[in-house]
C-alpha cells in the first residue's frame, strides 16, 4: 500500500491518451478544461488549495511524449490497448507513470471520464481522486453528474447529495403524459385510394389552310 501524502491541490485530469480524429493526443481537453472552468473558483474558495489542469494541451512536453509513441495513424489502437491497464514492460509506460506521479502526488484528483488505466494508477499510489461524468439522464431542469470516489468517506458525503428517484421520474412524466411500461401500438394513417391517372391529351396540331384558288 502506498504512503498517503498531504493534499497541497487539487488537479482537474482526463484521458491523457485519447486521441483526436487526426491522431493526436488531447481529444478530451475540451471537456476537462470546460470542468476547469465550471468549478475551479468554487474549489478554490472552499479549499484554498490552487486548482490546476492537466491535460495535453496544458502541458506540451506530456503531449510529445505521447505523440512520440505511436504514428498518429496507429493512435487509436495505441489507445485502445493501453485503455484498461497500462502495459507494465513498455518503457514507455514506466515513463508515463513517473511523469504522471511526479505531478499528482499530494493532489486531489477530479477527473473527467477517467479510464481504467488512470483510476488503477491512482488507486495504487493512494492519490484520492473523485471521477465525473455527464449523466445520460438529460431531461431534467439542469445537468446531472455521475460521480465515483476513490475514499469511503469522500462516497458518503456525496451520497447525501445524490438526487432522489422520484425527482426523476415527476418531470419524466411531465415531459411525456404517457403512464409507463405501455407499450401502444399506433395505427399508421390511413392512405386515401390511388386515384386512377388520367391520360393525358395531346393537343393537336392545326391543319395548314388550303391556299386560295
Amino acid at each position: 500500500m502506498a504512503a498517503h501524502h498531504p493534499i497541497q491541490g487539487v488537479t482537474i485530469l482526463c484521458d491523457i491518451l485519447r486521441p483526436d480524429g487526426r491522431g493526436n493526443p488531447g481529444d478530451a481537453d475540451r471537456a476537462a478544461a470546460w470542468l476547469h472552468n465550471a468549478i475551479k473558483r468554487q474549489i478554490a474558495c472552499a479549499s484554498q488549495l490552487c486548482v490546476t489542469l492537466l491535460a495535453p494541451s496544458t502541458a506540451p512536453d506530456l503531449a510529445r511524449f505521447c505523440a512520440a509513441q505511436r504514428p498518429a495513424s496507429q493512435a487509436d489502437a495505441f489507445w485502445a490497448a493501453a485503455y484498461a491497464r497500462l502495459p507494465p514492460d513498455a518503457p514507455w509506460s514506466a515513463a508515463l507513470q513517473q511523469h504522471l506521479l511526479s505531478v499528482l502526488r499530494g493532489q486531489f484528483c477530479i477527473g473527467y471520464e477517467l479510464p481504467p488505466y488512470l483510476t488503477c494508477l491512482l488507486g495504487q499510489n493512494a492519490i484520492p481522486y473523485i471521477d465525473i461524468r455527464l449523466h445520460p439522464i438529460r431531461f431534467m431542469d439542469d445537468l446531472l453528474f455521475a460521480v465515483r470516489a476513490s475514499h469511503p468517506a469522500t462516497r458518503a458525503n456525496l451520497s447525501t447529495l445524490a438526487i432522489p428517484e422520484a425527482e426523476i421520474i415527476t418531470p419524466a412524466h411531465r415531459r411525456d403524459p404517457r403512464p409507463p411500461c405501455r407499450h401502444r401500438l399506433e395505427t399508421p394513417p390511413a392512405r386515401a385510394p390511388a386515384q386512377p391517372a388520367r391520360r393525358r391529351r395531346r393537343a393537336c396540331c392545326p391543319c395548314p389552310k388550303s391556299p386560295p384558288s
